[in-house]
């Protein structure tokens, strides 16, 4: 019992390692102009209005002709694009093409706080820039919004990797059952 025990207890202390996620918006089976509703990869794609963010068939993109833009069908006026991670990530990189105006793009930490990069219009229309966040860890949430109320940007090709649930909470968790167990069932003796 004692050597399942330390077993165990080795097992969970053993650092646990996440692998690093690609979201390219050419493998995902959507078309220009199609909505992008439904998570990738544990993130969620949505856009400051409440709105669904469209695929949208680019020459500009990286890597792909599709990429994620800020505009709504049949609508000119573009919103905030949002992604959300179901769990905290790391090491965020990637390429961002805008029509016109300043960008800012808004890190939120899952630990609260919040960081901002800015980036001036080059007076390049749909010039590309890549954004690397390399070395930074707890991101929840990401927001790109532009200085101009109608500018349309892509983004393309997200990669991060998630933050991993750390070995030592599982133990604390189990522990904290045992306890309770514990108590509740000498409790239930007397």
């Amino acid at each position: 019992m004692v050597r399942l025990f330390g077993f165990l207890l080795a097992a969970w202390l053993m650092p646990v390692t996440a692998s690093a996620v690609t979201i390219d918006f050419d493998d995902i089976g959507l078309m220009d102009g199609d909505l992008l509703d439904a998570p990738i990869d544990r993130v969620t794609f949505s856009l400051a209005s409440g709105d669904d963010p469209i695929i949208v068939a680019s020459s500009s993109a990286q890597t792909s002709p599709n990429s994620v833009g800020n505009g709504r069908r049949g609508v000119v006026t573009a919103s905030d694009l949002v992604f959300t991670f179901a769990s905290a990530v790391r090491d965020l990189s990637f390429y961002l093409s805008q029509e016109t105006g300043d960008i800012t793009v808004r890190l939120d930490f899952l630990a609260g706080g919040f960081d901002e990069e800015f980036l001036p219009f080059d007076g390049n229309r749909f010039g590309q820039e890549f954004f690397d966040f390399g070395g930074i860890s707890g991101i929840s949430k990401v927001t790109i919004s532009s200085s101009v109320a109608d500018n349309n940007y892509l983004v393309d090709t997200i990669a991060f990797t998630p933050v991993p649930l750390p070995p030592g909470i599982l133990l604390l968790a189990g522990g904290l059952a045992a306890l309770g167990f514990v108590r509740r069932t000498s409790r239930a003796a007397t």
